[in-house]
């Protein structure tokens, strides 16, 4: 009898040990399934987020900013690890002059990849556009140490500090650009503009009448450089060079205020 209650007994824990590593068994077997779905699931996110990647950069390319954002804004939302959809948010916002969503597209986007030189550059000018300037230039060195041939952040650097009110460095800048790129015609008017800041009138007309030798068009260069002979007492081709502006854009305040000026000397001057 005895005998029995043991068999029974070592039977009953043999069957209560199988049953536990069959528990454990199901469990690990819900695990695998549940780490299978989410795989499945995960992989499907990342393939409709891909399919919105390239319907927002159809878009982008016909300017339908509106469509583009919803379809990258979709991306994003499936797969946050997206960083080209984040790029193209970005740059969406910015072509749609909504700076500061811009801003917060490309800041995602660089805790992604921060080493993205051109994400630095695009952040650096949406800081530039909604006028922070301090966040523009840090923005801009930072792709700098990245690319140091990008004169695109040069140039971003410069018209940085140009907002700032320090020009002597803003022309730093503008030099490094030509440096990479000596045929942008833009740099030399924003050095004129500089100099003219600088009351340095010599070398302002230097830098405009060289930017308006590269672009016979540039109504701005042309209307600094009339400015700079102005005040530089020649007044006789500052009115050539504000007629110039003003007959590529009669609407140009600017020139529209110098002309004023200047007709007034030339009556009394007649």
């Amino acid at each position: 009898m005895e005998k029995k209650r043991v068999a029974s007994h070592v039977i009953h824990r043999k069957r209560k040990k199988l049953n536990s590593y069959m528990l454990a068994f199901a469990l690990i077997l819900v695990i695998v399934a549940f780490a299978v779905f989410l795989s499945v699931v995960k992989s499907g996110n990342i393939e409709k987020s891909d399919f919105y990647l390239q319907e927002g950069k159809a878009f982008f390319e016909k300017n339908e900013t509106v469509k583009a954002i919803e379809a990258f804004e979709k991306a994003v939302k499936l797969n946050p690890k997206n960083e080209e959809a984040y790029n193209y948010l970005g740059l969406s916002y910015y072509k749609n002059n909504d700076f500061y969503n811009a801003v917060k597209a490309y800041k995602i986007s660089l805790n992604i990849d921060p080493d993205n030189a051109e994400i630095h550059r695009y952040l650096g000018y949406s800081y530039y556009r909604i006028k922070e300037f301090n966040n523009a230039v840090e923005e801009f060195n930072k792709a700098l140490q990245i690319n140091p041939n990008d004169d695109t952040a040069y140039n971003g650097v410069g018209l940085s500090y140009k907002e700032l009110t320090r020009y002597e460095i803003s022309i730093n800048y503008y030099e490094k650009s030509l440096e990479i790129n000596p045929d942008n015609p833009l740099v030399y008017r924003y050095i004129g503009a500089a100099y003219f800041n600088l009351r340095d009138w010599n070398n302002s007309i230097k830098y405009y009448t060289t930017a308006v030798e590269m672009n016979p068009n540039d109504y701005i260069a042309l209307n600094g450089l009339g400015a700079s002979y102005g005040n530089s007492g020649n007044y006789e081709k500052s009115l050539e060079y504000n007629k110039k502006a003003l007959l590529l854009n009669p609407s140009y305040e600017s020139a529209k205020r110098n002309g004023k000026i200047l007709e007034a000397w030339a009556r009394r001057a007649g």
